[in-house]
């Protein structure tokens, strides 16, 4: 089955499209937060042109993936902090989980 016919099957959405008067990035010289180099932002440049320009330029950036080993380290540290204060962690588990995310 072609790819186009299972995004529709699946009832994909089509991304959003951004309508920006300037670009994202400032430029070297700005002292406004999006503004300066970075060794990342060079690194990023000297790899590949094309996609510095869609994630410093655009601003496009890639979807973040379901990280277990982050998710659970998140969880441990909400969980350290309800120990820290002394809270009764019994039964509270949904309020632990909504808190974690």
């Amino acid at each position: 089955m072609p790819l186009a016919d299972r995004l529709r099957k699946s009832k994909a959405k089509r991304p959003k499209e951004v309508s920006r008067r300037e670009p994202l990035w400032k430029g070297p010289c700005s002292t406004d937060d999006n503004g300066g180099i970075t060794f990342s932002l060079l690194s990023r440049w000297l790899v590949c042109r094309h996609r510095f320009y869609i994630y410093a330029i655009q601003g496009i950036q890639p979807m973040r993936e379901f990280n277990h080993r982050i998710e659970y380290g998140s969880m441990w540290h909400v969980c350290e902090e309800h120990f820290a204060r002394g809270d009764e962690l019994a039964g509270r588990s949904e309020g632990l989980l909504s808190g974690a995310m």
